[in-house]
């Protein structure tokens, strides 16, 4: 029997991420036990670009909708953004089912959590391997103007207060080189490549999470 809300009838929408590349994703197989009303596909470009279609998606859901996603890092590979998504799907009562672990948002236990974070933290690592590898990749066709040792240094002007400009001037290259090899840095950044001191580490948040509701 169909379930209905407010009059009208329960969607389920099927999301998940693409890495870009010219492999095929076969999504059918993994969503038809679901029966979903939609699956969205979306080709991940850069590691910092926004999920344009998985704003629509969460734009267009409404109370006692179900989204159905095959891993949380679908979602985002950055941990604040994955749990403003979850908080703000929770608070407008949309469901939210994790097929890699298991997870269903709207029941879950604290245990349920910690185990689909868990799974995250995994499947973003391995996320970031490929993703540093296909760049990687993509570099070898095509050899930068500017070498990583050059780069250093001229870093290390841009720093000084010199503009992009004068870098290109005194190092003898193109500003389009400056510009892309910053604008590569700023990827590698977002994509969690490097660092960033002011993102949530994983473990800290599981952490917290099983000490505020200790398992048992």
């Amino acid at each position: 029997m169909t379930t209905r809300f407010w009059g009208s009838r329960k969607l389920i929408y099927g999301y998940c991420t693409q890495l870009d590349t010219n492999a095929v994703t076969l999504t059918g197989a993994d969503f038809a036990p679901h029966k979903c009303d939609q699956v969205v596909v979306e080709r991940i470009q850069s590691a910092s670009r926004a999920r344009i279609k998985l704003a629509e998606v969460l734009n267009k859901s409404k109370k006692g909708d179900l989204i159905v996603v095959r891993q949380l890092s679908d979602l985002s590979w950055r941990l604040p953004e994955l749990v403003a998504t979850l908080e703000s799907l929770n608070k407008r009562d949309i469901e939210l089912l994790d097929m890699s672990s298991g997870l269903k948002l709207l029941n879950a236990t604290a245990i349920d959590l910690c185990g689909a974070l868990t799974k995250y933290t995994q499947s973003v690592s391995q996320l970031k391997t490929v993703y540093r590898h296909l760049q990687a990749t993509r570099s070898a066709g095509r050899p930068s103007e500017i070498s990583n040792k050059k780069w250093e240094n001229m870093r290390n002007d841009l720093k000084d207060g010199m503009t992009v400009k004068e870098v290109a001037e005194k190092w003898k290259v193109k500003a389009q080189a400056v510009y892309y090899r910053r604008r590569c840095d700023a990827d590698e950044t977002a994509s969690g490549i490097l660092r960033d001191p002011s993102q949530i580490d994983i473990e800290s948040y599981i952490s917290r999470t099983t000490e505020t509701h200790p398992m048992v």
